[in-house]
């Protein structure tokens, strides 16, 4: 029997794939798991082409050997046709809407007084959100694709990797109502990740109810899962804060080892979460300690 190192049920070797180089218990993967995988990081990609790439999809993490297994075909080939379009539509959403408009006054539209005053008012929502920090944004969600809009601003030097912020009176609906957020990974250039403390939910397994307690970390991706741990050797895991690290080769973690186990996540785009700080979204607590985070 051997182990997938996603999901890390014991099975069959006959019915895992090694798509890459790894060896050892890094070796075997569902092909189901992979595919999940690849679709997690394709939206990702779409998303937040700044911060994650196509490498991401079509190469192994660990040992960086491209994936021999075909990558999840549904979204793969548009999302590599759009996704440095988008990028470049998302870095420069506003000189692009600004220029149409006025590339449409300058094509025979100023005669026309409705068309013209309508252009004018959308001219001048237009300013109102670039000069509040409002952005448009596009995102791929599970349903598809849809536009919103993100507030941003400058740099907040109290934020960063490690740090809890909360949620204040501005936020009234939603899944970040009274949420204590736990930030695992912040630059204002890239955006931050963060999961969700005060949302847990006991897992049922085979119409059982189980021990394990996962955390719904956020909206975005929610059927991946995350853990985070308090094992400062644990191979290829990242420090958030002391006594506190995030991922890592989780097959060798100890049985005696406090983990959270967390689906989905929340994230922010580049100086997003500075810009609802700034705007009194989120109030800043402190420093996390594992009291924090472990039950």
């Amino acid at each position: 029997m051997e182990q997938c190192r996603f999901c890390l049920e014991q099975e069959d070797p006959k019915k895992l794939i090694s798509p890459c180089n790894c060896t050892g218990s890094q070796k075997y993967i569902h092909q189901v798991c992979l595919n999940k995988w690849q679709e997690t990081m394709m939206k990702n990609v779409f998303t937040y082409p700044e911060t994650f790439s196509l490498s991401q999809v079509s190469k192994c993490g660990v040992c960086k050997s491209k994936y021999i297994a075909k990558p999840y075909s549904k979204y793969w080939k548009w999302i590599k046709f759009f996704t440095p379009f988008m990028s470049i539509v998302q870095q420069y959403s506003y000189s692009i809407i600004l220029f149409l408009i006025i590339l449409a006054l300058f094509s025979g539209l100023i005669l026309i007084t409705f068309l013209t005053n309508l252009l004018c008012i959308l001219i001048i929502c237009v300013a109102i959100c670039y000069w509040k920090g409002i952005r448009p944004r596009i995102f791929a969600t599970i349903d598809g694709i849809r536009l919103g809009f993100i507030r941003v601003g400058n740099p907040v030097a109290e934020i960063m990797s490690g740090m809890i912020i909360s949620a204040t009176s501005a936020i009234t609906q939603g899944i970040f109502v009274n949420s204590r957020i736990l930030i695992t990974n912040y630059s204002p250039e890239t955006g931050a990740v963060g999961f969700i403390l005060n949302r847990r939910v006991r897992i049922v397994y085979l119409g059982i109810e189980g021990n394990l307690v996962y955390g719904i970390g956020g909206p975005v991706s929610p059927n991946s899962q995350h853990i985070i741990h308090n094992m400062d050797n644990l191979p290829q895991s990242a420090r958030v804060a002391d006594g506190i690290y995030i991922g890592g080769v989780l097959n060798q973690i100890n049985h005696e080892a406090k983990c959270m186990h967390f689906l989905g996540y929340s994230g922010w785009a580049p100086y997003q979460l500075d810009g609802e700080i700034r705007a009194g979204v989120w109030q800043i607590v402190g420093v996390a300690t594992p009291d924090d985070v472990f039950i």
